[in-house]
C-alpha cells in the first residue's frame, strides 16, 4: 500500500473536476470548477453537514 502525497490529491481533484466541468458548456466551465472547489473546501473544513440526535 502506497500513501498518498497531498500533490498526488490535489492533481486527481483538479483531474476530476476538469473531468466533470468538461460536460457543461465552455463558457459555464471556470465558474463550475469554482463552485465544486468552494464547496469542496466547505465539505473538508466545515464538517459533516448532519446533526446527531442525542
Amino acid at each position: 500500500m502506497s500513501i498518498i502525497t497531498p500533490q498526488k490529491m490535489a492533481e486527481d481533484i483538479l483531474k476530476i473536476m476538469n473531468d466533470v466541468a468538461a460536460e457543461y458548456p465552455e463558457e459555464d466551465r471556470e465558474r463550475l470548477k469554482a463552485v465544486m472547489l468552494g464547496q469542496l473546501g466547505m465539505a473538508l473544513f466545515n464538517g459533516p453537514t448532519e446533526e446527531k440526535n442525542t
